[in-house]
């Protein structure tokens, strides 16, 4: 099943980039994204700055304990 979504999601991206939109380097959105997506393809080039905040914001790692993406450093 993941497998057929990640297909999906592929050929969707594919057919809007055959349309002309500029989506070779969009960002996934996060709720959509399947087990395993590099926080880099959902976040793109403020991960950096998210890991700053979590650094600052949760030196603990508490937010570690619940479920979601992981910033950790």
């Amino acid at each position: 099943m993941a497998e057929a979504m990640r297909l999906s999601a592929t050929s969707l991206v594919e057919a809007g980039i055959r349309d002309g939109q500029d989506l070779k380097d969009a960002a996934l959105y996060v709720n959509y994204a399947l087990l395993g997506t590099p926080l880099e393809a959902m976040y793109g080039e403020h991960l950096g700055r998210l890991r700053e905040i979590k650094k600052k914001y949760d030196p603990g790692d508490v937010m570690g304990l619940a479920g979601g993406w992981k910033f950790n450093v």
